[in-house]
């Protein structure tokens, strides 16, 4: 199997995501054991995401979903009541009952969050609207979808100073002259 760059990213922001919600409540110690099984949930995440073959290409459900999920969960669990936590591993007053507002949260979030989703998305790709068409994706969506495909064009910068004029009409009369559009309209310069 091969390891990812990408992959291992999402699993610091999913530690990041993880240790969000505990983190004014919890040690150092503690923020590092949240991170590390926010990771965890991640790889969960992904795998199931992947099986399942949802488009997720990012995987923003695997980082913010899992990982947030177990980190409303760590609340309960963590922190004891000298930095203001009242987790159940430290046996603070009422922590079980703490651990269970913090499952009725996420579980509330999730199912919130999945029934707008699915609310959403569902009638979308019923209507053919969730994706674009297999020729825009292999040529990309910027040359696809937006114009003009630059901002601006670097070789009209002057050396040595910290801002040019860019030139608008000559972006596009240069996307114009590539995509082949008759009614491509060029707006006024720009000064970056």
């Amino acid at each position: 199997k091969k390891h990812s760059v990408g992959a291992l990213c999402n699993g610091i922001l999913a530690g990041l995501v993880g240790v969000t919600a505990a983190c004014g409540s919890v040690e150092p110690s503690e923020a590092f054991v949240i991170g590390g099984v926010a990771g965890m949930f991640y790889l969960f995440g992904s795998a199931i995401t992947q099986a399942l073959k949802v488009d997720d290409p990012i995987e923003a459900f695997a980082v913010h979903g899992c990982g947030g999920f177990w980190g409303v969960l760590a609340v309960g669990l963590f922190g004891g009541e000298a930095v203001g936590g009242n987790g159940v591993l430290h046996g603070g007053e009422d922590s079980g009952a703490q651990l269970g507002v913090q499952l009725l949260t996420a579980v509330a979030i999730t199912v919130w969050s999945g029934g707008f989703a699915v609310a959403l998305f569902v009638p979308l790709k019923r209507a053919g609207l969730l994706r674009v068409s297999e020729e825009m994706q292999t040529r990309g969506l910027d040359e696809s979808k937006h114009s003009p495909r630059r901002a601006y064009v670097l070789s009209d910068a002057v050396q040595g100073q910290s801002s040019f004029v860019v030139s608008a009409k000559e972006i596009s009369a240069q996307d114009c002259g590539t995509t082949g559009a008759k009614d491509c309209v060029a707006s006024e310069d720009t000064t970056v």
